[in-house]
């Protein structure tokens, strides 16, 4: 990781309820604005997103990517392989990507992205918008503890976060 204290932090879809939501959290938690950039299609609901938390916001996912330690995945299933297309050369290879879209395993980020990729999948629930949710958060195949502890820091502003096996996880 580049920044040991508050790694950088690309969060992909992050003009979307889910998306913010994470920034939320972050900022909350005192997460540096400087740390934490939000990537969208829509240029007009980035800007409100800058207004409100004050970050850097782009429309350039595969920029946005470029120097993040961690990538957060926020976008809705049908249009994650587009999205992951899009990033995978841009990223950095020892990038962790925290996905908090439904239904699709670890497994189809792991397949799209390079190999090795480290990988922690989470389902946030409702509550989580206003810091009194329970998100469930599993490893995939090449993330370590590190990575967990790293994706618990990360979404503990939206409540309670459990470790629980994959199968496990809802959506």
């Amino acid at each position: 990781m580049s920044e040991t204290t508050y790694p950088r932090v690309a969060v992909l879809g992050g003009a979307g309820t889910i998306g913010t939501t994470v920034i939320s959290a972050l900022r909350g938690a005192g997460w540096p604005a400087d740390r934490i950039v939000a990537a969208g299609r829509t240029a007009a609901r980035l800007e409100t997103v800058a207004a409100e938390f004050g970050i850097e916001v782009t429309t350039d996912t595969a920029d946005a990517v470029a120097e993040a330690d961690v990538v957060v995945t926020s976008v809705k299933p049908q249009d994650m392989r587009t999205l992951l297309t899009q990033i995978a050369s841009a990223m950095r290879v020892d990038a962790l990507v925290l996905t908090v879209a439904a239904a699709l395993p670890s497994s189809f980020y792991e397949d799209l992205l390079a190999p090795g990729t480290a990988v922690v999948r989470s389902m946030p629930n409702t509550p989580s918008r206003l810091g009194k949710g329970a998100t469930s958060i599993s490893a995939g195949a090449h993330a370590t503890e590190e990575h967990m502890a790293l994706a618990e820091r990360i979404l503990a502003g939206t409540g309670l976060v459990v470790r629980v096996p994959e199968d496990q996880i809802a959506g």
